[in-house]
């Protein structure tokens, strides 16, 4: 019966040694993939952060513009408003010298009415 132990010892002794180089093998695998995983992790984290850069300098431009856009609609505005009170007062110094002819044109025909009488 010592002779089946001692036998069994060995092999049994062989089977730990083969599962415990597996093992070891499954957690090298393990570690390099965590390494991996932790790499593209920190460059997704990278990628990120350079993404976020980019919308803040895209709201700054956006802002800007759009900062431009309402100062020249304000600028259109003004150059409108100031055209149609020209374009009004050429209407009314347009009226003013209608009357005045018609105006004239009356006195001077009363004039000559007097003047004939």
């Amino acid at each position: 019966m010592h002779a089946v132990v001692l036998h069994f010892y060995p092999e049994s002794l062989r089977e730990s040694d083969g599962q415990n180089k597996d093992l070891n093998r499954s957690v090298q695998e393990l570690t390099a993939i965590r390494v991996q995983l932790q790499g593209e992790r920190d460059g997704l984290l990278s990628e990120l952060g350079d993404a976020r850069d980019s919308v803040k300098d895209l709201q700054v431009r956006f802002d800007a513009s759009n900062s431009q856009l309402n100062q020249l609609r304000i600028d259109v505005e003004n150059r409108l408003r100031e055209k149609d009170e020209e374009l009004e007062n050429t209407r009314l110094d347009d009226v003013d010298k209608a009357a005045t002819k018609k105006y004239l044109e009356i006195t001077a025909s009363k004039m000559d009415f007097s003047n004939s009488c």
